[in-house]
C-alpha cells in the first residue's frame, strides 16, 4: 500500500518529464485507474467474507467425472517444489521489470513514468483477477485427490481456482514491460527476443501451477490472456498519440 501511496504522490510531478514525446501520463485518467481497480478489488474482499471452505460431505461428493474432459487429466497433480518454482516466477515478473528500466539507458533518468504504468497494470489485472474468484468459487484441482491432505482440501483456498492468478499477474507485467520496452526501443533488434521472453515466463508460471495441482489447463489460459490483455492494453493506452 505505501508504494502505492508514493506513486500517486509523485504522479503529478511526472506529467511533464523529458521523455513525454514516449509515455504520457495524465492525472484524470491515472486516478480513474486506480480508482476502478481498488473498487474491484475491494468488492472481492467484501464478497471473499462470506466464502467458507468445503465441508467433508462437499468433500467426498466431488466427482472428477464432472470436469470438462479437457481439464480432467490435472486432477492427480500435487508439488510443492512446482508451488514454489512458480511464486519465484511470479515474483520475479513483479520485480525484474522495475530492475531493468533502471538498468536501460532509455528509461534511467526518469523510471518513475514505467513504474506508474507498471503499477496500474498490476492493480487492473488484480482487481479482475481477485473479483472473478470470488465470483466463481471454482474448486482446486487438488481438492479432487484423496491423497492430498484433507486440511489442505478444506480450506476456503481450494475454492478460488478460477483463473489463474499467478499466471494472469505473470502475464500483465511481462507484456506490460515488453509494450513499454517496444515504445523506448520501436527499431530495436531485440525485440522478438523480449516479446518471446515475455510470452514463455508466464506460460511456464502456468504450466507449474497446473502441475501444483493448484489450477487446471483452462484457468491458465484464461489467467494468460487476461493477464497478457492487461499488460498490454495499460501500457499501450499511455502511449503519446505520435508515438501510436
Amino acid at each position: 500500500m505505501r508504494p502505492l501511496l508514493l506513486l500517486l504522490f509523485l504522479l503529478p510531478s511526472t506529467l511533464y518529464s523529458r521523455d513525454s514525446s514516449v509515455l504520457q501520463l495524465k492525472l484524470r485518467r491515472e486516478m480513474a485507474i486506480y480508482g476502478c481497480s481498488g473498487i474491484a478489488a475491494g468488492s472481492s474482499l467484501l464478497i471473499g467474507r462470506s466464502l467458507t471452505g468445503l465441508t467433508t460431505s462437499q468433500l467426498g461428493a466431488l466427482n472428477p467425472y464432472n470436469v470438462p474432459s479437457f481439464d480432467r487429466w490435472s486432477i492427480g497433480n500435487y508439488s510443492h517444489a512446482a508451488a514454489v518454482s512458480s511464486d519465484v516466477l511470479l515474483y520475479g515478473s513483479m520485480l525484474l521489470p522495475e530492475i531493468l528500466f533502471l538498468a536501460d539507458p532509455a528509461t534511467r533518468k526518469s523510471p518513475l513514468k514505467p513504474a506508474i504504468i507498471m503499477s496500474q497494470v498490476f492493480a487492473v489485472n488484480f482487481g479482475l483477477t481477485s473479483l472473478t474468484k470470488e465470483l466463481v468459487h471454482r474448486t482446486r484441482p487438488y481438492a479432487y485427490d484423496p491423497l492430498v491432505p484433507t486440511d489442505t482440501r478444506l480450506q476456503r483456498d481450494a475454492r478460488r481456482s478460477f483463473f489463474s492468478g499467478h499466471t494472469s499477474a505473470s502475464a500483465a507485467m511481462c507484456f506490460g514491460y515488453a509494450t513499454i520496452w517496444s515504445s523506448y526501443h520501436p527499431d530495436s533488434r531485440m525485440k522478438p527476443l523480449v516479446w518471446t521472453g515475455a510470452a514463455l515466463v508466464p506460460a511456464l508460471t502456468g504450466y507449474l501451477r497446473v502441475r501444483a495441482g493448484e489450477h487446471f489447463l483452462s484457468d491458465v489460459l484464461v489467467g494468460y490472456g487476461t493477464g497478457a490483455l492487461c499488460g498490454w492494453l495499460v501500457a499501450r493506452w499511455h502511449r503519446s498519440k505520435s508515438d501510436k
